[in-house]
């Protein structure tokens, strides 16, 4: 694989030096001379506006290649360290972007990617590095949850801008102080619908559905429901078009369009709808791997997380044990971190085997973050707490809600 400069627009040191440095003479000529060097400089930003701009439409170079590599903390490409792993956010597969399928790397602000030959060869990266499907959570920008629900705040932006002007124009004809305020307040409404459309939200993907945040409530939206996944292009509103992630259900219908960003017109876009085009490739990829990373966990057997006699304590201890392999039920094999989180993240088992789960899972803290998403999906309020408990291995609370867990149980 090869590694490609940082995704963000890259000008270059060199060059703002140069520009910087043209600025700066022009400012003490008109200081030292003559005023009239003032006029150049405005020049001077606009070329250097206009280079920013081409240079971030333009295909990037590798700057090595080799095999991807784990040692220690480093993380490598052939023989050149490219980032820390503990400084890494996330790491995920962009099937078709302009130069190509690509390995992602997150890491604070900015961003690396790594050119890889295919789908398959960037899922072993992002496995080596751990942020895979089986072993985290992936957190996406999104601009909208709801393409239908977008459409209609734009549109109300649009009839809110028209409604004050027209109110403002009457209070001055007809001297209405009513009316003025009036018109105010609409635009104090059109300016907060503006700002929720320009907000972003979050979207995270973990093997049990897809959880959106951001402004309003949170959704969660069970990976058991989606059928299909496909990238297209929509018409949004007034002339404008968007990139979207279309999620279908099992039965071939339409269950929602994720809007991506819109695609605005005009020069220099070319690098703006690559960004975007990236977003929804890798969006889609990691719902697609979530569902296969679902659909191939095993089974658990249920003896293995049975209170039988035990103290709620000692349950907790023995669930905690099997999670790290030191104890198995009558000699076969403890399951698996997968199998385990499959099952806390199945809607449809029971609360107390689904908290039992989470508790085996918890001693491995690549599960947390996995937790955590279902604590937050979950409408059970006892069941929640199970489930952050477990994500905080706190084992006293781990204890007492497992405990009310079962006795709801046996008394339903």
């Amino acid at each position: 694989m090869e590694k490609l400069r940082s995704s963000v627009a890259h000008v270059g040191v060199p060059s703002l030096i140069l520009f910087g440095s043209i600025a700066a003479t022009l400012t003490a000529l008109a200081i030292a001379i003559s005023p009239a060097f003032l006029a150049a400089i405005s020049p001077t930003i606009l070329v250097t506006v206009f280079y920013a701009l081409h240079r971030s439409t333009q295909l990037r170079k590798a700057e090595c290649a080799g095999e991807l590599s784990l040692r220690g903390d480093h993380v490598y490409v052939g023989d050149r360290v490219i980032a820390n792993r503990s400084a890494l956010r996330s790491a995920v597969v962009i099937p078709h972007a302009r130069e190509g399928t690509l390995v992602r790397l997150a890491r604070g602000r900015s961003q690396v990617d790594l050119l890889v030959r295919n789908v398959a060869e960037g899922r072993q990266a992002v496995e080596e590095l751990r942020f895979d499907a089986a072993h985290a959570t992936a957190s996406f920008v999104v601009r909208s949850r709801d393409v239908d629900a977008y459409r209609k705040r734009l549109k109300y932006v649009v009839l809110s801008v028209l409604a004050p002007i027209l109110m403002f124009f009457a209070a001055g004809v007809l001297h209405s102080a009513v009316m003025a305020i009036a018109a105010m307040f609409g635009f104090v409404g059109m300016l907060v619908t503006a700002l929720t459309l320009a907000l972003s939200r979050t979207c995270v993907v973990g093997t049990d559905g897809i959880l959106f945040g951001g402004v309003g409530k949170k959704e969660f939206i069970p990976l058991a429901s989606v059928g299909e996944v496909e990238i297209d292009t929509i018409d949004l509103a007034l002339g404008n078009q968007a990139r979207v992630v279309r999620l279908y259900d099992k039965g071939g219908l339409v269950l929602r369009e994720i809007l991506v960003d819109a695609l605005k017109n005009g020069p220099f876009q070319e690098g703006i709808h690559a960004s975007i085009d990236a977003r929804a490739q890798a969006l889609a990829e990691r719902i697609r791997e979530a569902q296969e990373i679902a659909a191939t966990g095993g089974a658990v057997d249920d003896r293995a997380l049975a209170r039988e006699a035990r103290e709620p304590g000692d349950w907790v201890a023995s669930l905690r044990a099997l999670s790290r392999g030191t104890t198995t039920f009558r000699g076969g094999e403890p399951p698996t971190e997968e199998a385990l989180l499959a099952l806390v993240e199945d809607p449809t088992a029971p609360a107390w085997k689904r908290a039992a789960a989470a508790i085996a899972a918890s001693g491995r803290s690549t599960a947390h973050k996995r937790l955590r998403v279902v604590s937050a999906a979950s409408a059970d309020p006892q069941l929640r707490v199970a489930l952050e408990a477990a994500a905080d291995e706190d084992e006293a609370q781990m204890a007492a809600a497992l405990d009310e867990l079962s006795r709801g149980e046996s008394r339903g």
